[in-house]
């Protein structure tokens, strides 16, 4: 079985690599810019860090500072990139980065990233593959030949119906995803 061989501890690392719609913004995130785009966001990013110590009257390091250790900062920068709405904005928020983890959808459509609801539909098909094998191995015993046959042939024909929902699902969410990549703007 897929999903009930992991470890507890290997789920919530790959559950916390799947959440691609949030991104801190530190040192590791603006080295991902080109050479063209990083002066810019650098600057864009300090900007709005800026305005939020100035309207929460905190005080404001220099820009040097500021992009120095962002990671260990008290004010942490929070980049939002919706593959679904096509909307990206920033959230500046007084956290932990442990506060930051519990981000899970955006806010304005509601959806998750694509990864983690691919994730979660083939958990979904694990838990519904270990409900019918069970239930299965219960009637085993119970039952005659033929009618075990005709229940075996059903319970796989709804899995089946299930993977292809499962597929159609997966496939259209990344389908939006790249057509929305491809075409930005």
């Amino acid at each position: 079985m897929l999903g009930f061989n992991l470890r507890k501890e290997e789920k919530y690392q790959m559950k916390k690599k799947l959440k691609s719609i949030y991104g801190l913004v530190d040192e590791n995130y603006i080295k991902k810019f080109d050479d063209n785009h990083l002066f810019f966001m650098q600057k864009y990013y300090y900007s709005e860090y800026s305005n939020y110590c100035k309207k929460n009257n905190l005080v404001c390091l220099d820009e040097s500072s500021f992009l120095s250790n962002m990671r260990r900062r008290s004010i942490k920068i929070i980049q939002l990139c919706c593959p679904y709405c096509g909307n990206i904005e920033i959230i500046i928020k007084k956290c932990c980065i442990n506060e930051i983890e519990h981000y899970k959808y955006y806010p304005y459509c509601g959806k998750s990233s694509t990864s983690e609801n691919s994730y979660f539909q083939l958990s979904r098909m694990v838990r519904i593959i270990h409900f019918h094998s069970a239930g299965l191995a219960m009637i085993k015993d119970k039952s005659e030949s033929d009618k075990l046959e005709l229940l075996t042939y059903d319970v796989y024909q709804l899995e089946l119906v299930e993977i292809s929902a499962l597929f159609e699902v997966m496939l259209r969410d990344y389908f939006n995803a790249f057509l929305f990549i491809q075409y930005f703007g």
